[in-house]
């Protein structure tokens, strides 16, 4: 018996658990990451009953610590699992590059932003500001294309 069953390196749809879990996942970033700045108390929607978590910086910032550790695990299983089981049937589509690229952007940038969080460590401020509006414009740019990609129903990779 082989560690990678032949019939499962065969198959060229996702695991549908993967899927939901990646588009949860990008949607709860996208909340949280919208509430790192103050837009939630600004507009009263932390006012509406379930949401007033949504108006405390930290509260929305740890939420945001855990997402992004859940996308980085999606991430990393989905890039393993194309590349040792299924790299020979399948290959990466244009708009699968786009979004990867995207993806990458958001991951490197927002790992910066985390290191900018860490005591000792300093980085002038108009580079805080153009990495956080790096990493706006790179999710948002993420959001649009995955959402162009499903109601267009493009898929990440298309069988060789």
């Amino acid at each position: 018996m082989t560690a990678f069953p032949e019939s499962k390196a065969a198959g060229a749809a996702r695991t549908p658990w993967t899927a939901r879990l990646y588009a949860s996942t990008l949607a709860v970033m996208a909340l949280t990451g919208f509430g790192q700045m103050p837009i939630y108390n600004r507009y009263y929607m932390s006012d509406i009953p379930g949401l007033g978590w949504l108006a405390d910086f930290y509260a929305t910032r740890y939420v945001h610590y855990i997402g992004a550790s859940v996308l980085l695990a999606v991430v990393f299983y989905a890039a393993l699992e194309f590349l040792l089981l299924r790299k020979g049937n399948l290959r990466l589509t244009s708009t699968g590059w786009l979004r990867a690229a995207l993806l990458g952007g958001v991951v490197l940038s927002g790992s910066v932003v985390v290191m900018k969080n860490f005591p000792y460590v300093y980085l002038p401020e108009t580079f805080i500001i153009g990495l956080n509006l790096f990493h706006l414009g790179l999710a948002v740019a993420l959001l649009l294309a995955n959402l162009l990609c499903f109601a267009m129903k493009k898929r990440w990779a298309a069988g060789i």
